[in-house]
């Protein structure tokens, strides 16, 4: 009967184990000796070990960690027992203040002893002081170790390597050349298939994220490749400087460089595909191109708002006819087709109307010659005056090379050295800006005549059967996409802004030609 009430008053242990990195949690010996050691404190205590709860890889500044959550969803299930929770160090329950107050004032409330190892507890001022000050050491350690760690990082960074998780298409593995850690090499087949979605989407043979996703989810199945990406995959992929071997992190400041890496993708490969997500890529003949669907890329679907898609059906006898349709997932007019012809009529009789008048055009000429000689203008003085200062700044720096090459201060030498660097920097951005004058007359017609040509008869060019030709017309008379409503067909379209300026100049034509700007003001 003795033995059995001893053994009802035991205390029950709970211990409470934490380390804060993955490599800890892999390695196994920050846990599990974390654990030995209270196992032991346990057994010689008298207490009967109930529960081990630890939290892998999980920060000391944070308070919402799994393994607390259960600990003390244990001690509300069990108000009656005895217990005892048990951790080898104060860091070990946490490295902030507040949270350490947080959790202990969590456990205290409870009715349950705390005991560590490491620290004797005591409930007097002087205990609870001491407990404080050792709860902000741990704080001050964490912070400074936080700071060693970030800066290691960015100085890994600087140097051009990638310090933090590795993105899919890449995996770590040791430098040997370079003897500095880790660097990202390819990791097929997941390379090859991202670079194979990053060229069908610069080609535009892939237009969506969801696109891209669904053609890398289809590639990765055919390689038996087990990883899941979603829409935001795609996006991330697609942004990912460290694809085209560049690298940058610019919450810390480190601009975008080129890194240790190989990256398997051109650098103007990537800048194309980031004007492209942007919606300010310039328009370019897909590989699958046709003069029968001269509009794909710019129709888009009235209700989803994505693009048209085009493609040929067979007629009873044999023959193909060309069909525009829409293709999105989810839309009410997905495989929807409309005839080649309708949409070719909706839009050539938008381009008939937009033909600005005769007078206009005129105008337009006289303007874009007044506003190109004023270019020419204060190129000149812009020149003169850069020339001007190009002579002072290297007076400056013949009159501080003979005072340097004259005095024995120190402090005078190293006051003329930092002067001179900045002088010669100053000489090198100047040189630079002498060049050949951009504003010529062959440059004006150069620049001019294929923008005349397409204003003049919008409706000419487009009939062409050049394909430079018929994005020129897109590409200056529009702004982005063209809705097609079954119904309506292309309706009012969104003219683009150069457009607009010059139709605005039929009802303005006197105060266009004289207003400010056209030429200088007195």
């Amino acid at each position: 009967m003795q033995n059995i009430i001893n053994t009802v008053k035991k205390k029950i242990a709970l211990i409470y184990c934490r380390v804060s990195s993955e490599r800890q949690v892999k390695d196994g010996n920050g846990l599990d000796s974390q654990e030995k050691r209270c196992r032991d404190y346990a057994t010689q205590k008298g207490y009967v070990i109930s529960e081990v709860f630890r939290d892998e890889g999980i920060s000391g500044g944070k308070a919402d960690r799994p393994a607390i959550a259960e600990l003390i969803d244990y001690i509300d299930d069990h108000p009656l027992e005895d217990i005892v929770v048990i951790f080898d160090d104060l860091s070990r329950l946490a490295r902030d203040v507040a949270v350490y107050i947080q959790l202990t004032k969590a456990l205290k409330s409870r009715g349950v002893t705390i005991e560590c190892l490491n620290f004797n507890f005591d409930d007097s001022p002087e205990g609870e002081y001491a407990e404080l000050i050792m709860a902000s050491s741990n704080q001050l350690f964490r912070k400074q170790n936080k700071r060693q760690v970030i800066q290691k990082q960015k100085s890994r960074l600087e140097d051009g390597y990638w310090p933090f998780c590795n993105p899919p298409a890449f995996k770590f593995v040791k430098d040997r050349e370079k003897g500095r850690g880790k660097i990202l090499v390819y990791n097929e087949p997941i390379t090859k298939i991202h670079k194979s979605a990053f060229e069908q989407y610069d080609a535009d043979i892939l237009n969506t994220y969801d696109e891209v996703r669904d053609y890398v989810r289809s590639e990765y199945k055919k390689q038996g490749v087990n990883k899941l990406f979603g829409r935001n995959g795609a996006i991330y992929m697609l942004s990912n400087v460290l694809y085209c071997g560049d690298i940058a992190y610019k919450p810390w400041g480190v601009e975008r460089r080129k890194g240790k890496h190989k990256g398997f993708i051109s650098v103007e490969m990537f800048e194309r595909v980031q004007l492209k997500m942007k919606g300010r890529a310039k328009a370019k003949a897909r590989k699958d191109y046709s003069l029968d669907f001269a509009l794909r890329r710019f129709a888009t679907c009235s209700q989803c708002g994505e693009f048209l898609t085009g493609s040929f059906s067979k007629g009873e006898h044999g023959k193909l006819y060309p069909h525009y349709w829409c293709k999105t997932e989810g839309c009410p007019l997905r495989y929807t087709t409309i005839r080649n012809g309708d949409i070719d009529t909706s839009f050539e009789n938008i381009l008939t109307k937009a033909k600005p008048k005769k007078t206009v055009l005129e105008l337009t000429h006289e303007v874009l010659q007044r506003c190109w000689n004023n270019k020419i203008k204060a190129h000149e003085l812009t020149h003169a005056s850069t020339i001007k200062e190009l002579a002072q700044v290297s007076k400056q720096i013949d009159g501080y090379m003979a005072r340097l090459g004259n005095t024995q201060n120190e402090d005078l030498v190293t006051m003329y050295e930092e002067t001179l660097t900045n002088l010669v920097k100053a000489k090198k951005d100047l040189s630079g800006k002498i060049g050949v004058n951009p504003y010529t007359e062959k440059s004006l017609g150069t620049a001019t005549n294929k923008v005349f040509k397409a204003i003049e008869n919008p409706l000419g060019m487009w009939k062409t059967d050049s394909i430079e030709d018929k994005r020129t017309v897109l590409g200056m008379f529009f702004e982005g996409k063209l809705p097609y409503d079954m119904k309506n067909g292309f309706g009012t379209p969104k003219f683009s802004d150069g457009y607009n300026v010059i139709k605005s100049l039929e009802s303005s034509k006197g105060s266009l030609v004289e207003m400010a700007g056209i030429e200088p003001t007195s």
